[in-house]
């Protein structure tokens, strides 16, 4: 009797009820809890269907049929607004803490969807087919966020972040996308800059500051930068090992550099010209005010240029000459970018350790080449010579039970908290190792023509504002030509580390050559004001803007100046002893 009475296979005649059935439920979601009963109710109805087709009565057709209809409206009126209102959730919960101005939601206040109970709900049949609508939310959720992970990759740590918010608050487990796990601000892979970084230095000019490589002006409608974000994101791709590898890569082509360096020097005309300079102001500094004079430079500048053109495009052997030493700033500036880049990913790795200072202590409990009792590869125990963090290492050794898996785990994870956080407090100085492996070679007797080069500095300075002027004044015109650039400070660096290498930073300073540019500009201002006062009332007005256009040039060779000057001794601060 009870089944004769709870008979709903009415519903088959019924059917264009069912999506309004669906639709109900969602409106509050505390309703859904109703869907195994009317599940059930539609299996009477398909029961019918079944027995008719078991009788020969019915097709095949039309029982595939009432269940492609009935799987249609549950898909479209209660698990798709299901799966769009959580994944609407996800996303306000996870930028309500990204973006400040985005208010938070109170769920006191406002009220919230009782999500959970529908998904908690357990798999329902229909005609011999299992539908779990839990299943269905992760295919989509699944789906939803590895394609547009796949187009929009710089959101792949939004995605991240859903996915597992999606676990913690759902109960839904998605699977990994396996996607590389990249950004669109990335740019130019640091490993492929660090394999062709001879090509690296020639393009791209460094803004010391900022920390910033800008491709030169090209062909292309674009240029490429990249920047300490770019180097954190390649670092998250590849490691931090990275770092000592580029540190190698750069020695190698520092080594090529300075031997061609070595060789101008050498040279005969090069060599007695700096010997002449060197000579004349020891001889001449007193009445010089101990002030390397400026016409004497821009002589060297010009004797140099009447030597020929050293290639196709003009430039003189002086301008190869600066050529050279900003390329080996770039490589060097690469190399702090390298490390300022690992610090800012080592600095968000060491967030998830509790306690910095905790691994500390625990490291000096562990003496000068301690070996973890599981076997792995010794490159993987960082830190010998200054103990090595072992808690976990250590905390598995007395449990019983435990597979060589779980052992191998622990030294894992005892060995990625210590080199984090080692990476993180200390650090080497790259700079550093970089002036002690070429040092002892560029001060022997051997290369004793070396010794006056800070005598070729003050002509090298000349030929790099003249270039500079050049180059900003392709960008002030819009001519999108090769050199065009507004920064270069590849330059600066490369001077500081050259003349620390040879210990000539003194020698350098001795010479007063900024002080001698600013006076000598001074004294050419002056001249050219008293002139502008005396056209403006005798000479026409082509006369006056000519001079105008003087005063001009002398104002921006007087900021060209500066900014050397001020990289310059930016640059020292690097090379410190």
């Amino acid at each position: 009797l009870i089944g004769v009475a709870t008979d709903c296979s009415f519903l088959l005649s019924s059917r264009g009820l069912l999506p309004l059935f669906f639709a109900s439920m969602s409106s509050p979601w505390k309703h859904a809890r109703q869907l195994p009963f009317l599940m059930s109710a539609i299996g009477d109805a398909g029961d019918v269907l079944v027995a008719s087709r078991d009788a020969g009565a019915m097709s095949e057709k039309a029982v595939t049929g009432f269940r492609a209809f009935v799987l249609e409206a549950l898909e479209y009126e209660l698990i798709h607004p299901l799966c769009q209102q959580i994944e609407t959730d996800l996303r306000i919960h996870i930028h309500s803490s990204q973006i400040a101005q985005m208010g938070k939601a109170n769920p006191l206040k406002d009220g919230s969807a009782d999500l959970l109970s529908v998904l908690s709900l357990p798999p329902v049949i229909l005609l011999g087919l299992v539908v779990d609508i839990k299943e269905k939310v992760a295919r989509y959720l699944d789906t939803t966020f590895y394609n547009l992970t796949t187009v929009t990759t710089h959101d792949w740590r939004t995605y991240e972040e859903m996915r597992t918010l999606a676990q913690g608050k759902y109960g839904v487990s998605l699977i990994e996308t396996y996607l590389p796990t990249g950004s669109i601000e990335q740019g130019i892979d640091v490993l492929e800059i660090m394999r062709n970084i001879h090509v690296f230095v020639t393009r791209y000019n460094y803004h010391l500051h900022t920390q910033v490589f800008i491709e030169r002006p090209g062909a292309s409608k674009y240029i490429s930068t990249i920047g300490i974000q770019q180097v954190a994101h390649s670092m998250r791709t590849h490691g931090t090992g990275i770092m000592n590898t580029t540190v190698n890569y750069t020695y190698q082509f520092l080594a090529r550099k300075l031997a061609i360096l070595s060789q101008f020097l050498f040279d005969d005309h090069i060599k007695s010209r700096l010997l002449r300079d060197v000579n004349f102001f020891r001889k001449e500094k007193k009445s010089l005010h101990n002030r390397y004079p400026y016409d004497r430079a821009h002589e060297f500048h010009t004797e140099i240029r009447r030597l020929g053109k050293a290639d196709e495009e003009g430039n003189s052997y002086l301008d190869k000459f600066r050529e050279l030493i900003t390329e080996i700033g770039n490589a060097l500036g690469y190399v702090r970018l390298i490390r300022s880049g690992g610090l800012n990913y080592v600095s968000s790795a060491v967030a998830y350790i509790p306690d910095i200072h905790a691994v500390d202590q625990a490291r000096q409990k562990h003496v000068d080449g301690a070996v973890p009792t599981v076997a792995v590869p010794a490159a993987s125990v960082p830190g010998a010579g200054e103990g090595v963090f072992k808690e976990f290492s250590e905390a598995v050794e007395g449990e019983a039970g435990l597979s060589d898996a779980t052992r191998t785990a622990a030294v894992n994870l005892d060995s990625a908290i210590n080199d984090l956080t080692l990476k993180f407090a200390a650090g080497t100085d790259f700079f550093q190792l970089l002036v002690d492996v070429f040092a002892p070679q560029l001060r022997a007797e051997e290369q004793r023509h070396l010794k006056n080069f800070y005598a070729i500095v003050p002509p090298l300075i000349i030929n790099f504002v003249e270039h500079m002027l050049a180059a900003k004044d392709k960008l002030v015109k819009g001519k999108r030509q090769v050199g065009g650039a507004f920064s270069d400070d590849g330059f600066s660096l490369g001077i500081a580390y050259v003349l620390r290498l040879l210990e000539q930073r003194a020698d350098f300073d001795s010479l007063h050559w900024f002080e001698a540019v600013n006076v000598r500009l001074r004294e050419e201002g002056k001249v050219l004001d008293v002139q502008r006062g005396e056209k403006k009332r005798s000479t026409s007005d082509d006369e006056v803007e000519s001079l105008q256009l003087s005063i001009s040039r002398l104002r921006a060779l007087q900021v060209e100046h500066d900014l050397v000057y001020f990289t310059l001794r930016g640059a020292t601060v690097f090379f410190k002893s």
